[in-house]
This record gives structure tokens, sequence and C-alpha cells, in this order.
């Protein structure tokens, strides 16, 4: 619905040394960031800064090496217990 709208723009993208072609998303409009709360805002910033520059791949391998990652079997769903111990 959001490309239909012009919220977003999607395009194809081939990854070199991949054997895949993935989509890149790019936002054709500014954030409402009066929807957040605060503390919201503050993790969104946490979160850009702290991935800001990595590719995807790069940010699956970090979040496979998280601990609930780790101690979670495939397929289930990870416990916000695991929270306190997140590297970001």
């Amino acid at each position: 619905m959001m490309p239909e709208e012009n919220l977003i723009r999607v395009e194809e993208e081939t990854y070199e040394g991949a054997d895949y072609i993935g989509e890149k998303f790019y936002s054709l409009k500014d954030p409402n960031l009066s929807a957040f709360a605060e503390s919201e805002l503050r993790v969104l910033f946490a979160v850009n800064d702290r991935f800001k520059g990595m590719g995807s791949k790069a940010i699956r391998d970090f979040s496979h090496e998280e601990r609930g990652y780790t101690e979670t079997q495939n397929s289930n769903l990870i416990s916000y217990a695991y929270d306190a111990d997140l590297r970001i």
C-alpha cells in the first residue's frame, strides 16, 4: 500500500557476490516523529546509530549472535526476557 500512496519507493537490487536479488526501500516522506513517545525515539535513534552503515547480512549475523537467538529453538518466538542481554 505504501508504494501506491507514494510513501516509499522499492527498487530491485542484485547483491554482489550473492546468488539472490533483494529489494531496497526508500522513504519518500519524512516520518511523523510526533507519533512516538520520547523513550521510543531514544530506542529508534540508538538502533539507527548502532547499525548505520551495516548491510542486511552484517545485521543478520550480529543478531544471530545474540543470546536470545542462540538460546531459542528455530521457529520459536524469542522472549522479551532477553532484552537486558542485547548488545546495543
